[in-house]
């Protein structure tokens, strides 16, 4: 016959109608129970729950923020599964020097011999690269204007041929012909020539990983320049619009992060600054 019984977590009656040792209402106060949730379904975590079963604080191995584990997971190195994705991935990659600009990039072990280049952009300037499409394509003079048809074939291919108004190349002393996408680019090449506390600096010199809704992406930050003391800073520039959007603010981090591992500092450079009161 059934029987009356009182549910071990909400302390409610409830009729267990086979008698089989039923000791909660329903399956979501056993998941409840299990999870040591309290009553309360908007009470603070950790101490403050009643059942709490206690837990340890340990130093995240990536990023080093504090966190605490449950005594039944105490093997745990990682706050979260971006920190150990990052380090998973970071532990098997090595540094390579690009065969045009000669600049350090991450690649994974397995791209060894097949990745040479940090940027398609240093890949369309590589002389061995321009040689084989020329054999490839014997209608196209070997001459300045056939290489530049044969850069930019190789750039739309890559994706990085724009389609905002205002892109073209620029001439510098410090960093030679490079490539600018907006005129606030070509802006900041133009303060970088004009400032001498700058030795040099190099256009989308790298690519750093990021991680966005679980996934793993890439993106090149905009210059890497070298100050006259020897040290680094990497700059990107954007419009003041796009500062505060998410995937613009996941990507400032991992920039941070990269710059703070290799001891270089961090610029962002927005409209107020390159144009002052120009705009």
């Amino acid at each position: 016959m059934p029987k009356t019984k009182i549910c071990k977590y909400c302390e409610k009656e409830f009729v267990d109608k086979h008698r089989d040792g039923k000791q909660f209402c329903d399956r979501r106060c056993f998941a409840d129970y299990r999870r040591g949730k309290s009553l309360s379904r908007n009470s603070k975590p950790g101490k403050s729950n009643p059942n709490w079963r206690g837990g340890n604080e340990k130093i995240c191995e990536y990023c080093g923020k504090t966190y605490t584990d449950n005594d039944y997971n105490k093997d745990r190195r990682f706050c979260s599964r971006d920190c150990y994705g990052m380090w998973r991935h970071e532990s098997r990659t090595v540094f390579v020097k690009c065969k045009t600009c000669g600049i350090e990039f991450q690649i994974h072990f397995h791209d060894l011999g097949k990745i040479t280049h940090c940027s398609p952009v240093c890949a369309a300037r590589d002389p061995e690269r321009l040689m084989r499409i020329r054999g490839k394509k014997r209608n196209i003079a070997f001459s300045k204007e056939g290489i530049a048809s044969i850069r930019k074939s190789l750039l739309r291919r890559m994706g990085t041929m724009y389609t905002q108004s205002k892109r073209g190349y620029h001439t510098s002393k410090k960093a030679g012909r490079v490539w600018y996408r907006s005129s606030y680019e070509k802006k900041a090449y133009e303060i970088l020539d004009d400032n001498n506390d700058f030795v040099s600096y190099s256009v989308e010199p790298t690519h750093i990983e990021y991680m966005l809704y679980g996934k793993k992406h890439w993106y090149f930050p905009d210059i890497l320049a070298v100050r006259r003391d020897g040290s680094m800073v990497l700059i990107e520039v954007k419009a003041k619009w796009g500062v505060n959007e998410k995937k613009f603010m996941v990507k400032e981090r991992s920039a941070k992060r990269w710059c703070c591992k290799r001891g270089y500092d961090y610029m962002l450079w927005t409209e107020e600054f390159l144009f002052g009161g120009e705009q």
